[in-house]
C-alpha cells in the first residue's frame, strides 16, 4: 500500500512537472509537453505495476527504494521551476 501511494503521487507529480515546465513557452510546445508529460507518467506507473507483478519480497524494497529517490529528483525539478517561475517576476 506504500508502494501504490508514492506512485500515484510520483505519476502526478510528473505530469503536473511537465505542465509547470510548459508554462512560459508556446500554444505548441504546451500541447507537446502536456502529452509528453501523460506519456511519461503513464509509462512510469505500468512500468511500476509490471515490476510489482514480476516481484518476490526481496526486490519489491528495491521498487520502493527507487520510487523514493524518483521523488527527491521530482522534488529537487521542481525547485528548479520554482526558480525560474521567480526569475520571470
Amino acid at each position: 500500500f506504500i508502494g501504490a501511494t508514492l506512485i500515484h503521487v510520483a505519476s502526478s507529480a510528473i505530469f503536473g512537472y511537465f505542465i509547470a515546465s510548459s508554462f512560459f513557452k508556446h500554444k505548441r510546445v504546451k500541447r507537446f509537453y502536456f502529452w509528453a508529460g501523460l506519456l511519461v507518467s503513464t509509462c512510469l506507473h505500468a512500468l511500476f505495476n509490471l515490476f510489482i507483478i514480476l516481484s518476490n519480497e526481496k526486490t519489491m524494497i528495491w521498487n520502493l527504494v527507487a520510487i523514493w529517490i524518483g521523488s527527491l529528483v521530482l522534488f529537487l525539478l521542481f525547485e528548479k521551476i520554482k526558480k525560474v517561475h521567480l526569475n520571470k517576476i
